[in-house]
């Protein structure tokens, strides 16, 4: 749930007027502004880094290096025949069995 920046401003003037307490202060933003919503996350995200807008999520979307690379081709090279996605499920699982387990 997004708030417009007018909405956040307005928050964080009556959470002020309130001496920072939230429950107060949503009671009174309620009864100021009845078609509106609460706001306890925009006074933690408020807190927590001192600004009203949301973060963008800057995550690189792929780890492509030269060990992740080597590592792809090797298992294609390996079963050329096998699925993306039994690559990626199967990649971190343990094969327990019997057959592969060495007798001493």
């Amino acid at each position: 749930m997004n708030f417009s920046k007018e909405e956040m401003v307005d928050m964080i003037s009556i959470l002020g007027e309130c001496d920072r307490n939230s429950l107060l202060a949503s009671r009174v933003y309620a009864e100021r502004f009845p078609n509106a919503r609460c706001f306890k996350k925009l006074l933690i995200r408020f807190i927590e880094t001192g600004n009203i807008t949301y973060k963008k999520h800057d995550k690189p979307k792929t780890a492509t290096t030269e060990d992740n690379q080597l590592s792809v081709m090797l298992t294609v090279t390996e079963d050329p025949y096998k699925s993306q996605r039994d690559f990626s499920v199967n990649r971190y699982k343990s094969n327990f069995r019997p057959e592969n387990l060495e007798s001493e």
